[in-house]
């Protein structure tokens, strides 16, 4: 093993030398940084490699005389452990410690996790696990011990090569519904999420934004088709940190109507089944409107002499069938209603599934309607993936 007195600057790490002048792992582990959530101690930000054991599998130590396939770890970077006190001595043989571990898997004995103390890189290893319960959930007590240093090229490449899987963890997931831990590549797949949504948007912006009355509204030859439930729900639910336009939408307010409609389903994930069909019309003078599923259709008549009516056909967005199917009745091609579909019922969607419906409907006949709706969907999910 390397003496402690060791310079880190000499140390193999699994970073670049450029990376690791600015890692979190040498430059934020803040041992006096008192915690800001309800469990005491000291916050201590490492990478943590947890052992990948299957049911009947006993804990071992890291053996270097095996390959990976044998001894497998996950990777959790950015993991934070919270230290009872912080480590003040400098002797190798008392670099140990205690701490609460909260990655919500199983932390074995044997797990490893480097971290930086007194400006150096070090390995530690568990050396006891007593599982305890925080806010109805299981968290872990570590008692931990020096193992080696990084500079180490045996031991550290060795580990480094029983990595099987790469995630980050993620330090909000107490506050909201995301993952504790995210899988590394859909972290840095978020921005090129973002890019694509805004490029959709835009698009969409350049087809349907009526800039006279401020409104997106769907343009059928010199009439226009405006669905104000629509524009409500995009004003208040796509982020105009992220899609700028949103904010030039003039608000749109709904007299006289409490009842429940698809877009409220969409936002508190209401059952379906609830929402009636209504049917009203007021004055044409301003505008006729057509109640559907309790979805309001507005067309707003251009100023045009000699324009006539244009409405859609009988069919909205929706189809009458989907308020009673369940996922098995959706055909292949209904990507848009199977999104939509499970995400009001809480159920899994996957972002290529959402990016598919996105370049599916993109240019349907209902796209002004669609698009949004899947927009809404594929921001909230990727929001998982977001640190």
């Amino acid at each position: 093993m390397a003496l402690y007195g060791e310079d880190k600057s000499n140390k193999k790490l699994d970073k670049s030398s450029e990376e690791l002048e600015t890692s979190v792992i040498i430059n934020s582990s803040k041992l006096n940084e008192v915690i800001t959530n309800q469990i005491s101690g000291y916050k201590w930000k490492v990478d943590y490699y947890n052992q990948i054991l299957n049911i009947k599998d006993i804990p071992k130590q890291l053996d270097t005389s095996i390959n990976g396939t044998l001894q497998p770890y996950r990777l959790i970077e950015d993991a934070e452990l919270i230290l009872s006190s912080p480590i003040t001595s400098t002797s190798t043989a008392n670099l140990n410690g205690d701490a609460i571990v909260d990655i919500r898997v199983a932390v074995n004995k044997y797990d490893l996790f480097i971290a930086e103390v007194h400006n150096k890189v070090a390995i530690f290893y568990v050396e006891e696990v007593i599982p305890e319960t925080y806010e109805d959930n299981t968290i872990y007590k570590i008692v931990f011990k020096f193992f080696g240093f990084t500079s180490d090229k045996l031991t550290y490449d060795n580990l480094i090569s029983k990595i099987v899987t790469r995630y980050i963890f993620n330090p909000n997931y107490r506050f909201s519904n995301q993952k504790p831990i995210l899988l590394k590549n859909d972290v840095l797949d978020y921005n090129r999420g973002i890019l694509f949504a805004q490029t959709i948007m835009i698009h969409y912006y350049q087809k349907y934004f009526d800039s006279k009355i401020k409104l997106v509204v769907d343009k059928k030859d010199c009439n226009k088709m405006l669905d104000v439930f629509l524009n409500k729900f995009i004003k208040a639910v796509i982020p105009t940190n992220i899609i700028e336009w949103v904010s030039r939408l003039e608000y749109v307010d709904i007299d006289n109507y409490t009842n429940i409609n698809i877009f409220d389903a969409l936002v508190k994930k209401t059952d379906i089944s609830i929402l009636d069909k209504l049917y009203t019309s007021v004055p044409e003078n301003k505008y006729t409107s057509i109640f559907y599923r309790e979805v309001i259709k507005v067309e707003v008549m251009s100023n045009n002499v000699g324009c006539s009516k244009d409405f859609y056909s009988d069919k909205y967005f929706i189809k009458d069938n989907f308020y009673t199917n369940t996922l098995k009745d959706f055909e292949d091609t209904e990507t848009f209603e199977m999104i939509m579909f499970k995400y009001i019922n809480g159920m899994d969607i996957l972002i290529p599934e959402i990016v598919n419906s996105i370049t599916t409907n993109k240019n349907d006949e209902y796209s002004y309607f669609k698009i949004p709706i899947l927009i809404y969907i594929y921001l909230r999910t990727l929001e998982r993936y977001k640190l």
